[in-house]
């Protein structure tokens, strides 16, 4: 899980029009629920430009788990606060109006999602209360959920080189359990990516070694072009590999959270190396 900056996204206008208007589905959902009007059926979240905007805003990926999907699996809406129900609380009726607000929405996998995970689930820290209503303060609310457009991760989550996840924190733990980041495939999956990396900055590691090696043969030797051009060569492998870092690292991989957090892990464990530490600088990896 990464942070999200949906600042970088206009909120789509079908939202801004109809949550203000007074015919909207917001105000009639909320006069539904709390003064007894007409009921309301949830629609307007369902828009396809909302849906189009918020699979922009994620890259293609769950909120939560970071996968991407593809033709057989297929991401939707997610309320971060549920819309019709609060499971941990069966007094509540759902954070209703909420249904169309644009903070609000997210985009998952439908495992994530699922009822055995995120479904309607919504922990509250000890001693927080719940807002009921349309008028109630949400900043009185402790989550214990982490909220990618709003929390950091890396402060609550942490990653193994075997793909497994663990929370540094009780809301990163929680976290972790109601949206079911544990679970056997992903962390099958993630161990993939992982030794991935760690072979990328291996073999970077290693054509530094031979590039420095080359280097010292070469004064001594200054007209063998052969050394000249491996290590040539070497230079072009290290920067091939130094972008395919880079591209682990953007919003866009799949696991970028723990792609970031293991990249972070190997410069510290190489910081006495100059040469590593100042190209993982360079590339902006570090």
């Amino acid at each position: 899980m990464i942070k999200i900056d949906r600042s970088k996204f206009i909120e789509p206008s079908v939202l801004v029009k109809n949550n203000s208007s007074l015919t909207g589905e917001r105000k009639m959902v909320i006069d539904y629920f709390e003064n007894g009007g007409a009921k309301v059926k949830f629609k307007l979240y369902k828009r396809s430009s909302v849906q189009t905007t918020i699979r922009k805003i994620f890259n293609e990926k769950c909120a939560y788990c970071e996968g991407k999907f593809n033709k057989n699996s297929y991401g939707h809406i997610e309320h971060w606060r549920p819309k019709g129900a609060v499971e941990e609380n069966p007094l509540h009726k759902g954070y209703y109006w909420l249904a169309s607000e644009w903070t609000n929405l997210l985009w998952a996998c439908p495992v994530c999602n699922s009822r055995k995970y995120k479904g309607n689930k919504f922990p509250l820290q000890p001693g927080s209360s719940y807002a009921y209503k349309s008028k109630d303060k949400l900043i009185l609310e402790a989550p214990l959920l982490l909220d990618p457009c709003k929390d950091d991760p890396q402060k609550h989550i942490e990653y193994s080189m075997e793909g497994l996840i663990r929370g540094i924190t009780n809301i990163g733990e929680k976290s972790i359990e109601v949206y079911g980041l544990k679970r056997p495939e992903l962390t099958v999956d993630r161990l993939v990516k992982a030794s991935e990396i760690k072979r990328i900055v291996e073999t970077i590691l290693l054509l530094i070694e031979n590039t420095v090696t080359l280097q010292s043969n070469i004064q001594n030797m200054l007209s063998d072009s052969q050394i000249k051009g491996t290590i040539l060569k070497n230079e072009g492998k290290i920067i091939e590999h130094l972008t395919e870092l880079s591209s682990r690292r953007s919003e866009e991989a799949e696991y970028c959270g723990m792609n970031r957090y293991l990249i972070k892990g190997f410069c510290k464990e190489y910081e006495d190396n100059k040469i590593f530490i100042g190209l993982m600088k360079k590339y902006k990896l570090l």
